[in-house]
């Protein structure tokens, strides 16, 4: 007799107390700050992007700080963000080229941030060469339809 019980899995498995976040492999807040600051220090002059982000980002500052809280409560991190990207984001008429361009010095700074922070390059917070798309793959999860909640994401 088989016993059908045994072949369910939950669709999503609890997560346990003592798992380690993104954030905190990524070094908490101050690790963050220097992953997003010097990502928007390049991809802001981009070819594809600096028109948008000369447009729409007034005072880089306290933008900074706002992308900070973002993500920070988007990798696990205690945050005060309540904001909805997709609302932000929807005057700008971006295109999947823009999006494009962007992953791509996303990518490119996770790899060089992580590698210059002497993680050899084992830091499971980047992407891997096996998995060219893992920011993709965060991004493409999260509901942009809503404003932002805490999160509890474990892995890249």
């Amino acid at each position: 007799m088989v016993d059908h019980d045994a072949f369910i899995v939950p669709p999503n498995p609890p997560v346990e107390t003592e798992s380690i976040t993104l954030f905190d492999r990524i070094g908490g807040r101050p690790g963050l700050s220097r992953l997003i600051k010097w990502f928007y220090a390049r991809v802001r002059y981009d070819v594809e992007l600096d028109n948008i982000f000369r447009e729409h980002v007034h005072h880089w500052p306290s933008h900074i700080e706002s992308l900070i809280d973002f993500w920070q409560r988007m990798t696990g991190g205690p945050s005060g963000y309540s904001g909805n990207p997709r609302a932000a984001h929807r005057p700008l008429a971006l295109e999947p080229r823009h999006f494009e361009a962007w992953l791509c010095w996303w990518e490119r700074n996770c790899r060089e941030v992580s590698a210059s922070a002497g993680s050899g390059g084992n830091d499971s917070a980047r992407p891997s060469s096996r998995r060219p798309n893992a920011a993709a793959g965060v991004l493409k999860d999260l509901d942009w339809s809503q404003p932002v909640k805490r999160r509890h994401v474990t892995k890249f």
